[in-house]
């Protein structure tokens, strides 16, 4: 029933004027599914609605949203939504495609350095898709008592959101591949901070995302919440006081940890971009992150965790130039 009411609720939004509605199916995970069958997305096809935005200076934006592989509470949880960002006609095709990741905020009105790196990207000729990951922006439920955070003191939960983040995400390629005009061999990932780590959790574990850019995020799951740092000191203080030690997280966030996968992704398909004086992910979480994935390049920028991003140009425009390039098959 659940599932039937999102698929209805998604079929209302097509009645919105210029809105297009398809379907798309999922492709198994390349490679040894079965060790990964807890990302595994159902066979069924699954409905999509794509929503023209009011149009803003000739900016072509649009809505997308999609039924959550993973059904539960809040409700408002269960509907995908990704914000859409297209490239001008004369773009030339078959065209780059990319999956934006946010950082860890707590509302949607502070994702603006997001929303200008999707429209650098699909001002280069890339489709760029800024997807919001479970309970944020449109996700997070109407009722305060009712609101829940993607990383919390309750691991458990913590890990069934990363995971719904990943089929989420997998959901949003699967969905690129499928449009006319996309080179499916470029469709790749942009992560910031936990954006990051949930991105090179999906790189690991889907890689069909063939060209990938993390800035300022690592691996190594425990020492990334137990590190001291004004970001992660009131979860810290929580885990700490619920007696949860390195080695008890260890075990319980292994579903999660991007270095578990890091082996599967194509090394030269990763770029890193951090912090030299990075407050929040320790360096040596990068290093290791990157070890696993066979040491893919990474360029350091003089700064911290935040102010990075006064580096945004460069940045954007490093990772345009990586994401756009072909996989080296």
């Amino acid at each position: 029933m659940r599932r039937l009411a999102v698929f209805v609720a998604i079929l209302l939004l097509a009645a919105q004027e210029g809105a297009r509605t398809g379907t798309c199916r999922s492709r198994p995970l390349p490679g040894d599914a079965a060790a990964l069958a807890r990302f595994e997305l159902p066979a069924e096809p699954f409905p999509w609605t794509l929503t023209p935005n009011s149009k803003d200076a000739g900016e072509r934006a649009f809505t997308l949203t999609f039924p959550s592989a993973v059904i539960g509470e809040p409700v408002e949880n269960n509907t995908v939504t990704c914000k859409v960002w297209m490239p001008p006609d004369d773009a030339p095709s078959p065209r780059p495609a990319v999956v934006l990741l946010h950082y860890l905020r707590s509302t949607s009105k502070e994702f603006g350095p997001m929303v200008m790196a999707a429209r650098y990207f699909a001002e280069k000729g890339f489709i760029a898709v800024m997807i919001f990951m479970p309970h944020y922006g449109p996700r997070a439920a109407t009722a305060p008592e009712k609101r829940r955070h993607m990383i919390s003191d309750n691991v458990a939960a913590t890990v069934e959101n990363f995971r719904q983040a990943v089929l989420d995400i997998r959901r949003a390629g699967d969905w690129l591949r499928s449009q006319k005009g996309v080179d499916p061999s470029r469709v790749g990932l942009f992560g910031v901070s936990m954006g990051s780590v949930v991105g090179a959790l999906v790189a690991g574990v889907d890689t069909r995302f063939t060209r990938s850019v993390f800035v300022v995020g690592g691996g190594d799951l425990p020492s990334l919440v137990l590190h001291e740092s004004k970001e992660t000191r009131e979860l810290r203080r929580k885990l700490i006081e619920g007696g949860w030690t390195p080695e008890k997280l260890s075990v319980a966030l292994a579903p999660i940890e991007p270095i578990a996968v890091a082996g599967r992704v194509d090394t030269p398909g990763v770029l890193f971009i951090n912090a030299t004086e990075d407050e929040v992910v320790p360096r040596e979480c990068t290093e290791k992150l990157g070890a696993a994935m066979g040491g893919p390049r990474v360029r350091w920028i003089k700064a911290n965790h935040t102010l990075i991003s006064l580096a945004m140009p460069e940045i954007l425009k490093d990772a345009a130039k990586h994401l756009g390039e072909r996989p080296e098959w």
